[in-house]
């Protein structure tokens, strides 16, 4: 217990009554029964859902992978998520004690539980806190940090090297292991062009291809859109509540220095050069048949050029493991300013081919939008189409600004406007729009307030789309380009 304190103002934690702990500064209690500390909630708040927890990773895979980095012992490790990585620590004789944290009181239950069954549960002190690395862990409290799980459920990657090098010893070291933004994008760029082909060779319907179209549209919902969330943007994308955290090795190791660490290093984990151990696996885990992915992989040689022999060889792997070291006293530290924030261009409609890459941009869109009891709500379904990446179509109502996304599969329009391949075809077959946006205390004072319809581009611009002026209350209004 002494390696935790209370989130809300840090002071220390004692036993109270059966099941419970308390703080002796502001007596806040916190469950503790099956010896797992509830520090993520309050008693009278409601408990968190269950966290997805990886696949399992072998503990050796790591340390072959740290080479001499590697230390002869770990010391106080603090482990963030499950994943079944704590018996591999407990097993391997390198730590002194273990404390784990998660968010989720049934996963740290499950993950006591298979310490128990694998009769490990005495071999050191454990310690387990459903609380996120935060306020909750005392300062420089252990030797060690390992997750595999972290960084991807952190809306605020930064926030969380923050809290990981408060929490650690001087000496410390942090290992994570993140999904690599370049890798990712690199691959479905080329998954996208082996089914543009395909879709070109054979337009029938086939069940296996659009299950790739599918994923390819998760994908792209990862990439473009890991910065917005459903309460920012007034959208909850249908089914997309939880995704992963891409990292760029190299911006996260820089920002890792910036918060104080002493070295940051990303290397690449398991190395997968052309992509296909990844695509093997997506086709696996889409149940597709053998002959479409016996044909799809055998197209991978032919296409990984375009974009793999592009990757730095640190970015040919689906998983970039960091290791963050801590200083063992001050440091000379140099701050630099923040570059300044560069300001969207809004361009007018008939310069839409101008900022996106020379082609025309196109879209198709049907807007709704009808009263309800805290505003107005819009639907809005369609797509968007340019030669690059659209984030989102952003609808402005009487000065209110909300945020649809633009990544959901429709083969359709590849089919349809792509078929000379002018387009990439990644943004063509993920061009679909389908979202309800909600603009809460906005009640217009007449039948037709005003609109103005945006396209927000990856390359900074903002594109400002001819459309009426105003918006009838429960009339369907259709924006074409």
């Amino acid at each position: 217990m002494n390696r935790f304190q209370c989130p809300r103002c840090k002071g220390a934690l004692r036993a109270a009554a059966a099941g419970q702990v308390a703080c002796t500064a502001c007596g806040a209690g916190y469950d503790a029964a099956n010896g797992v500390l509830d520090l993520a909630s309050s008693p009278t708040a409601a408990p968190h859902g269950p966290a997805l927890d990886p696949a399992a990773t072998a503990l050796d895979r790591i340390a072959q992978m740290a080479g001499e980095r590697w230390p002869e012992s770990l010391g106080s490790v603090l482990q963030i998520g499950g994943g079944g990585l704590s018996r591999a620590l407990i097993a391997g004789g390198q730590v002194q004690e273990l404390a784990i944290i998660d968010p989720s009181v049934a996963s740290l239950n499950d993950e006591r539980t298979a310490i128990e069954q694998a009769g490990l549960s005495g071999r050191m002190p454990l310690a387990f806190a459903a609380c996120p690395p935060g306020a909750a862990l005392r300062d420089v409290a252990f030797d060690t940090c390992i997750s595999l799980t972290a960084l991807e459920r952190r809306d605020d990657p930064r926030r969380l090297l923050a809290e990981l090098f408060r929490c650690l010893r001087p000496g410390g070291r942090a290992i994570l292991l993140a999904a690599n933004r370049r890798y990712f994008r690199a691959l479905g760029a080329t998954l996208a062009d082996i089914v543009a082909l395909q879709f070109a060779v054979a337009p029938a319907p086939n069940a296996d291809r659009n299950k790739l179209v599918e994923q390819l549209a998760h994908m792209r919902l990862t990439d473009l859109h890991q910065d917005v969330t459903g309460e920012e943007s007034g959208d909850a994308p249908r089914g997309e509540q939880e995704r992963a955290t891409l990292i760029e090795a190299d911006a996260m190791t820089e920002v890792a220095l910036l918060h104080g660490f002493d070295t940051a290093e990303a290397l690449p984990f398991e190395p997968d050069a052309d992509g296909t151990a990844m695509a093997a696996a997506m086709l696996q885990a889409q149940a597709a048949g053998p002959d479409y992915t016996a044909g799809t992989l055998a197209l991978l040689p032919g296409f990984r050029r375009r974009y793999f022999d592009l990757l730095h060889p640190a970015d040919r792997s689906a998983a970039t493991l960091l290791w963050l070291t801590k200083p063992v006293g001050p440091r000379l530290r140099t701050f630099r300013a923040p570059a300044p924030v560069r300001q969207p261009s809004v361009m007018p409609g008939h310069e839409l081919a101008s900022l996106a890459g020379g082609l025309p941009v196109r879209c198709w869109l049907d807007l709704l939008a009808g009263p309800s009891p805290h505003g107005l709500t819009l639907t809005i379904v369609g797509w968007c189409l340019a030669n690059t990446d659209i984030i989102a179509v952003r609808v402005t109502i009487d000065g209110m600004a909300r945020d649809a996304p633009v990544r959901l599969a429709r083969p359709d329009v590849h089919q349809t406007l792509n078929g000379s391949g002018l387009y990439p075809a990644w943004n063509a077959l993920c061009s679909g729009v389908d979202s309800t946006l909600a603009y809460e205390g906005l009640y217009p004072e007449g039948s037709a307030p005003t609109l103005a319809v945006q396209l927000i581009l990856a390359n900074g611009c903002v594109a400002q789309v001819p459309c009426a002026e105003r918006l009838p209350l429960g009339e369907a209004v259709r924006v074409v380009a």
